[in-house]
C-alpha cells in the first residue's frame, strides 16, 4: 500500500484541526534546518527542538 500526500496539504490539515494556536505548539524533529524535512512545520510552532535520538527526546520531555 502506497499513500502519497502533499506535505503542505498535510500541514494545513493539522493546523486547521487542532484547538491550539500553532504559536502554543511544541515540535520535536531530527531535521530542523532550512530545507530539512521538519523545517516548515517547526517554523510554524511556537517552540521547536532538534532531537538527536529517542533518548534525547525523552530528556527534553522530562523538563515539561
Amino acid at each position: 500500500l502506497s499513500i502519497k500526500f502533499d506535505f503542505e496539504d498535510l500541514m494545513n490539515y493539522v493546523f486547521e484541526n487542532i484547538k491550539e494556536d500553532p504559536a502554543d505548539c511544541t515540535f520535536f524533529g531530527d531535521n530542523i534546518v532550512p530545507y530539512g524535512n521538519d523545517w516548515e512545520i517547526a517554523a510554524k510552532c511556537g517552540k521547536h527542538y532538534a532531537v538527536k535520538d529517542p533518548d534525547h527526546l525523552l530528556e527534553i520531555l522530562k523538563t515539561y
